[in-house]
């Protein structure tokens, strides 16, 4: 490395960054460092393949770290650590959804540049007047032939860019056949389980609790929701060959039956998601820049209508445990109604909350 620049692969776990170091490792060419970019909220099988890889490449002598987003300024409660917890916590869905960019450059791109901010040998190569060299996995497809054009002029002057698929004019079914001969399974395509752009034979592939997540997170940002339907938008008739499907993935989920409807409306409802039934009070260090300390309370809402999930927003509320999560998320899939009435504990910081006026109001009432 004394006699060229550093060179750093961006690994994303799919095909097209798989096949792109597959391939250079077996020319013999130098990747010095590869990052790969963990949001928190990859498919399952993805989470399985990443431990996989990273042994193939270490047995090759190819270094290769983990790095992640920390989120530090605070908007809404309670805080976060992944993409996922982010939607939920501010009641929305990715930006994708609503025709803005995607979440790459926050959750994939800035951690990894982060990274290699402290990493020696780039500071070395900047302090030399040089530049890093970073590999992006990118296939000669039309899809990323777009996205190719879009970044080169997005490009960080201290690196030198090189997209090694599109030198050699592979598509991904070239990525998929490489990664197969090399003697690996070929990954899933690498991106949230709930993101705008999965198909619907993906959705199919999800498991049970991502299932339950994406969910919890359509009926959190249903109520500021104006002009789309959910995740994928608004719905697809399936003319011009393309696959039919509604805006939402919760309608289709429920359409194809996908989650298991629960044994009766007083059993105990399966776990949404992987979280504590308590949250820690965060405090702020003098100088540090990280968030204020608050003052985290419960309250215990009653009800047999359905949940208002508007009330959510308006007491800055959420489910205090991963059963009163899931009972919500049950209640949005019509798995039956409250009787006798349900009691859901929500956690606020809100000083003002709970309203119990407008919970009154919205046919549930405040008991504790």
């Amino acid at each position: 490395m004394a006699d060229r620049p550093p060179v750093i692969a961006a690994w994303g776990a799919g095909v097209d960054s798989t096949a792109m170091i597959v391939e250079l490792a077996e020319r013999g060419e130098p990747i010095d460092m590869v990052l790969f970019a963990d949001l928190g909220a990859e498919k399952s099988n993805t989470y399985a393949f990443i431990p996989l890889f990273r042994a193939w490449m270490a047995e090759r002598g190819i270094a290769s770290e983990i790095v992640r987003y920390q989120p530090r300024n605070f908007k809404h409660w309670p805080p976060y650590a992944g993409i996922a917890e982010n939607m939920l916590t501010n009641a929305t869905l990715p930006s994708v959804v609503f025709g803005g960019g995607s979440c790459s450059q926050k959750w994939k791109a800035a951690p990894q540049d982060a990274w290699t901010a402290k990493w020696e040998p780039a500071r070395r190569c900047w302090n030399a007047g040089g530049r890093v060299v970073k590999l992006i996995g990118y296939d000669a497809s039309g899809r990323d032939t777009q996205r190719y054009h879009h970044a080169i002029g997005c490009e960080d002057p201290r690196y030198a860019y090189r997209y090694p698929l599109r030198e050699w004019g592979w598509s991904r079914a070239d990525c998929e056949a490489r990664i197969a001969s090399a003697g690996l399974p070929v990954p899933p395509k690498s991106s949230c389980f709930f993101c705008g752009s999965i198909k619907p034979d993906e959705v199919l592939e999800l498991s049970i609790p991502e299932l339950r997540v994406i969910v919890l997170m359509e009926a959190r940002a249903k109520p500021r929701l104006r002009n789309v339907d959910g995740l994928w938008r608004k719905p697809v008739l399936g003319r011009r060959g393309s696959t039919p499907r509604p805006g939402s993935i919760t309608e289709f989920i429920r359409e194809r039956g996908l989650l298991p409807r629960p044994r009766s409306t007083t059993s105990s409802r399966p776990r949404l998601w992987r979280c504590s039934t308590s949250i820690a009070r965060p405090t702020r260090s003098k100088g540090t820049g990280s968030m204020p300390s608050a003052v985290i309370k419960q309250f215990v809402v009653e009800g047999a209508a359905d949940f208002p999930l508007a009330m959510l927003t308006a007491d800055e509320c959420w489910p205090a445990r991963a059963a009163d999560a899931a009972a919500i998320a049950a209640l949005q899939l019509g798995v039956g109604a409250a009787t006798p009435p349900r009691k859901i504990i929500l956690a606020t910081v809100s000083k003002y909350a709970p309203n119990r006026q407008r919970w009154i109001a919205a046919g549930w009432r405040v008991i504790a």
